[in-house]
């Protein structure tokens, strides 16, 4: 991944005194699209196999969401390009829901990025094992 090479995790106070956070790359202030994932894997496997630059920021909640989760991602996500890139399956279908309502009218644009496979990560592992076989074939042919 071009676009920062590193990543911190932000969060907010619980009324409890917990902290509940998200996990996102460093150039979310001067990205124009933000990629949200629900695990940190998943989102450099995306960028991995999208071959995003400095233009894409990527965030992920870790697999669970919050209340304050959510809010993060709604403050994140203000006029940006959002792809909600959750996981192939229900509970990734549910997250998208709930993301999609929470970033209603501040994100300038949503749209879904569903992996082929249950999860990104799943999709670069599939393919990198395509290319390894290709390049064994084409030696050996």
């Amino acid at each position: 991944m071009e676009a920062s090479g590193t990543f911190r995790t932000v969060g907010l106070q619980t009324p409890k005194g917990g902290e509940k956070g998200v996990w996102r790359s460093n150039n979310i202030k001067t990205a124009d699209t933000v990629v949200i994932c629900e695990a940190g894997i998943d989102a450099l496997s995306h960028a991995e196999l999208k071959e995003t630059d400095a233009d894409v920021a990527y965030m992920s909640f870790c697999g669970q969401m919050s209340d304050e989760q959510l809010l993060l991602i709604k403050k994140l996500s203000n006029g940006k390009n959002v792809v909600i890139a959750t996981d192939n399956d229900e509970p990734g279908d549910v997250f998208e829901e709930k993301i999609k309502s929470e970033i209603a009218g501040v994100a300038l644009s949503v749209m879904r990025g569903r992996p082929n496979l249950k999860d990104w990560n799943n999709d670069l592992l599939e393919g990198g094992g395509k290319l390894a076989l290709e390049s064994i074939e084409s030696a050996h042919g």
